[in-house]
């Protein structure tokens, strides 16, 4: 559980969700403890009630309980998230896998990884399809979208914080697979004809050093460098794109809880992320927010794609170049079209504006009460 990263507010939000449906629930796994204050009594129970018992368990060793229903955060080819002390996975009387996953191939090796779990829980159709053609036997595919937190994440009133600018935001951990490097050319694009714009990226993540070198011999630019207290130099890869520093503000790493207070305050939200395996939850928040969000139309973000709720980029090449991963249902946005989009959402503010209202409409649906009680109900009821 965290406030800074995907998986962590999943976590987050299980606990507080799943402790209001009644459910007893633990964390069995490692958690920011230190940023987790703030997010009140739910983590904190869910934390205190798992670590107590774990801390008695021999190292090293897979541990079982009958007693209970486990759920695995699972990534590409199904690899578990060991356990940061143990190395180890917890199994119950029924072990649940929750599948966010951006490599198209599953192996060998993956497939019976599969075979070990009652079911696996997908966190997109695209997802889904690939666990299901990836010939996993009788284990069964479930898919189970994110949630939003429509508490905190809505349409409210904007207080000028970056007034006489046009703000573009765009969020999600700086990796070759978020596609940051088409953000910064099709922004560089608009701000040559709009030199006021201002992009507001949320790129930070406690995985930066590793994940910068993903845009490493990619064409035309080096990858982004880290400075001294081991963040991106955002504005310093900009600059390789044509972007001043003027241009590019670097928000570093946000707990969840004050993203919406970034997101009410810009004009746009911009996504030109080459795969997503769930839906891209910083995106569904914008949307939530009532932004006007261009959107790569590919993979996980079909999910949540709507020409009457968002701008959406669907021209769709072939990913350059060579990834060691499998690239089905990837793509590759084009840095005009990007251009065109925010260009469109500057000159006509009314269809933006309706457009954002829709998104937030649409995202209503979307909430983490819903998704929860969704995710419970298939592993307490062992629906396939």
């Amino acid at each position: 559980m965290s406030p800074v990263f995907g998986w962590g507010v999943y976590g987050l939000n299980l606990a507080r969700h799943g402790l209001r449906e009644g459910r007893a629930l633990g964390c069995l796994c490692a958690c920011d403890t230190g940023v987790l204050t703030q997010e009140g009594e739910a983590p904190a129970q869910v934390l205190a009630t798992g670590q107590a018992w774990l801390a008695g368990q021999p190292e090293g060793e897979d541990l079982c309980r009958d007693d209970l229903v486990v759920l695995h955060a699972l990534g590409n080819d199904l690899k578990p998230a060991a356990l940061a002390a143990h190395q180890a996975l917890v199994w119950g009387r029924r072990t649940y896998g929750v599948v966010f996953c951006e490599d198209s191939r599953i192996t060998a090796a993956g497939r019976q990884r599969a075979a070990r779990y009652d079911g696996l829980i997908a966190g997109s159709h695209w997802a889904g399809d690939v666990l299901r053609r990836a010939g996993l036997g009788r284990v069964p595919v479930r898919v189970v979208l994110q949630g939003v937190d429509g508490a905190r994440f809505r349409p409210e009133a904007r207080g000028g914080m970056f007034k006489g600018r046009f703000a573009v935001f765009s969020g999600g951990k700086l990796e070759y697979r978020k596609g940051q490097d088409k953000v910064l050319q099709g922004f560089a694009r608009f701000h040559r004809r709009h030199p006021e714009a201002l992009l507001v990226t949320a790129w930070q993540s406690p995985w930066a050093a590793a994940l910068a070198q993903t845009f490493q011999g990619r064409e035309g630019y080096a990858p982004p460098v880290l400075r001294a207290n081991g963040l991106v130099d955002v504005q310093g890869w900009a600059a390789q794109f044509g972007l001043p520093p003027a241009a590019v503000l670097d928000l570093g790493i946000i707990p969840n809880a004050y993203m919406p207070l970034v997101l009410r305050e810009v004009d746009a939200a911009l996504f030109a992320n080459r795969c997503e395996g769930g839906t891209n939850l910083v995106a569904m928040e914008a949307m939530a927010c009532g932004l006007p969000v261009v959107l790569s139309a590919n993979s996980g973000h079909l999910d949540i794609l709507g020409a009457g709720h968002c701008y959406p980029l669907r021209r769709q090449g072939a990913v350059p170049g060579a990834l060691a991963a499998g690239l089905e249902g990837w793509g590759e946005s084009d840095a005009d079209d990007i251009a065109v989009a925010l260009e469109e959402i500057y000159r006509d503010r009314a269809t933006a504006a309706m457009r954002g209202a829709a998104a937030a409409r649409f995202m209503a649906g979307l909430d983490w009460r819903r998704s929860v009680a969704e995710l419970l109900g298939i592993v307490e009821n062992r629906a396939s």
